[in-house]
């Protein structure tokens, strides 16, 4: 019976839009919300939107005052095509000046300046 749960979610979750999902998520702690979005990436891993759900897991990390997680979400969304992963690559660039890591800040600058 388990297996059937997790097989439903799962089914759910690789076909659900992705504003209806985080609007389901938006309902969950943020662990689990977090983790669900998390197989989301993975299943859209080869699409621009693997960085979208990365920008979205970072955005609820910071609302939970978790810096390290939302850091490492945006950087792995820096590696992202397109506007999500260029959103990815100037928050983490906004994050690395608030932090005084303003090496960083300059590479993830150039790095758009360059794209």
């Amino acid at each position: 019976m388990i297996v059937v749960v997790i097989a439903a979610l799962s089914l759910l979750v690789a076909t659900e839009p992705f504003e209806d999902l985080t609007l389901r998520l938006s309902q969950e702690p943020t662990d689990v919300a977090c983790e669900q979005m998390e197989t989301w990436v993975a299943q859209h891993h080869d699409r621009d939107d693997a960085a979208r759900g990365l920008l979205w897991i970072a955005r609820k990390r910071l609302d939970d005052r978790d810096r390290d997680a939302a850091r490492a979400a945006l950087a792995r969304g820096t590696s992202g095509r397109g506007r999500f992963g260029a959103e990815a690559t100037r928050l983490l660039s906004a994050m690395d000046v608030e932090d005084g890591r303003f090496d960083d800040a300059t590479e993830l600058a150039a790095r758009l300046d360059a794209s």
